[in-house]
Order: C-alpha cells, then structure tokens, then sequence
C-alpha cells in the first residue's frame, strides 16, 4: 500500500480505524481510547517511517492481557517469502438502467489475481478498490470496497467478479478502478511493488442482456469509511 502511494500513517489507519468501522465494530476496537478493548502491538522502531516494522511485532496485547509471543501466529511468517500476490483488471464498465424513473447504475467489473512467486501465499488476503479520477492512487481517491481471496498456491490465480451498486446520481463514467491487492499485508512477498492495479478508463453503457461482464456475485453499497476521507 505504501508501494501504491499511500503514507505510512494512512496505511496504519486504513488496517485499524478503518477496517473496525467496515465491520461495524469501532465503537470497541480501532482505535486507542478509553472504554476500548486493549488490543495492543508493540514493535522495534518507528512504522510511521519504515511501514515494514509492523512485521516485526515484539509485544502483544489482547482484551487488556499480554498473550504469550509463541502462542501468537504471525501471518507474515507463515511462508519463506517468495510467494507473491498481484492483479490484473480484465474489465470494468458502469451499466445503467435508465427505462425506470430512478436510473439504476452499476459498476462491474473483473479482476484476475495470481501469485507469481515461488510458494503459496498460505493466508487469505483482501483486495481494496478505490474510485480514482486518474491512473495516481492517493489520499483524494475515494474508498469504494473490500474483497476477500483465498490463499493462492505458487502459479495459481483466481477471478474476482465485483457488482457495486452506485448511489443515485453517482457517475463512474471517466474515472479509474484501483485495486490494491494484499491491502492488509498480509502476506509475506518477495515483491510488494506490484500490488497496485490499475483498470481501464470505465466507460458507460445501457444495461442490456450480452455485457461484458456477467456472473457478478456481490452487491455493496459504496461506502466511505473514516480515515480514508
């Protein structure tokens, strides 16, 4: 995510802040308040400067008690290193039924995700997809969803078909789809520069039987989540 153009803090806040509010659960993790529950990492040196370090977790925290280090399973060292996670837009278009009074629109759209390295990825991971007005992920793109995809073994790839329901008046016409696969970093990879995708410009089309993209299996209210605005 760094890698893709996002600092080191809005990383940090995207793999708390943001993900409790997701799952509906900031009112008791997320976040260091009091009330919370104490969810806690300790690590050497400063991830505000090296985003790295949070691989590299010395202490840890749960519900107020310290859980014993050998006991805690690191999805970062599960493998060697040489997996991989990357993707690959195959097609993106906003599909819009404009026969109703209240125009219903889409966006659709595919995206094929492989490990390239040498190893499996061993864990799952999550895709984030970002509404961009240009090919740039940064702070002013707008957060659009997660996906989840299962662990890949070495050489292998899987389809993620995304269905996203616009609300009223919402134009993706124009714009880009960003996808940053490993969004959590979950995997440990041999190469963290390639996990930045970036679609085709979306173009517009009627909804009519014969799409490019059929066969979607989600249908997810756009939301923006807190720290990503």
């Amino acid at each position: 995510m760094v890698q893709g153009g996002m600092a080191e803090r809005d990383v940090i806040v995207a793999a708390a802040a943001t993900n409790a509010a997701i799952l509906g659960i900031e009112q008791k993790v997320g976040t260091i308040e009091k009330g919370k529950l104490a969810d806690l990492i300790a690590v050497p040196d400063d991830p505000l400067k090296d985003i790295s370090r949070l691989r590299h977790v010395e202490f840890v925290m749960q519900e107020g008690r310290i859980a014993r280090l050998d006991t805690f399973i690191s999805c970062e060292t599960i493998n060697t290193g040489t997996a991989g996670v990357s993707g690959e837009w195959l097609a993106v278009e906003e599909i819009c039924n404009r026969s109703q009074k209240s125009s219903l629109c889409r966006l659709l759209g595919t995206l094929r995700v492989f490990n390239p390295g040498g190893e499996t990825t061993a864990v799952p991971s999550q895709i984030a997809l970002f509404l961009s007005e240009d090919d740039v992920l940064d702070e002013n793109d707008s957060f659009l969803t997660t996906e989840k995809v299962k662990a890949l073994e070495a050489g292998e790839e899987t389809i993620v078909r995304v269905n996203l329901k616009l609300p009223d008046g919402a134009n993706t016409s124009g714009s880009f789809i960003i996808a940053v696969v490993d969004f959590y970093d979950d995997i440990s990879e041999r190469n963290e520069a390639n996990n930045v995708a970036v679609s085709p410009v979306v173009l517009s089309s009627t909804d009519r039987p014969g799409s490019q993209i059929d066969n979607a299996i989600t249908n997810i209210q756009i939301r923006s989540p807190r720290g990503l605005d």
